[in-house]
């Protein structure tokens, strides 16, 4: 079991991804937006965080690069969503380091797939 932040200004993308995630029996934790993200993370350790790119006051790709550039958290698995077929979101995600990018709408066991790796992969880091 892993403590999982999600990250999406989407109420009903943040509970579909919650109940994808407890059902594989992971705590998880919401958050609206980057900024709020971060104040979260001071307080609240994750083992991984699934984020949104498109969201207001800090979008994924800014959580991201905060995340990458704090010594504490700069190996923290990170899978981002985009909700836009274009592979230019997913370039950016994957240049701001994010460990895997997913298109929306997300199969569970897309998401649970890719959760499952990168655990699997910060445990042997």
């Amino acid at each position: 079991m892993a403590r999982i932040m999600i990250v999406d200004d989407a109420q009903i993308a943040r509970r579909i991804a919650d109940y994808i995630l407890r059902q594989a029996n992971h705590e998880v934790l919401q958050a609206r937006h980057g900024q709020e993200a971060l104040d979260r993370l001071l307080d609240e350790p994750v083992d991984l965080v699934v984020s949104a790119i498109d969201m207001p006051v800090l979008d994924g790709i800014g959580l991201l690069q905060a995340l990458r550039a704090d010594h504490a958290r700069s190996r923290l698995p990170v899978i981002m969503f985009t909700g836009r077929g274009d592979s230019a979101a997913q370039r950016r995600a994957a240049s701001a380091g994010a460990d895997a990018v997913l298109t929306k709408p997300v199969s569970s066991w897309q998401l649970t797939d890719a959760v499952a790796r990168l655990l699997r992969g910060a445990a042997t880091a």
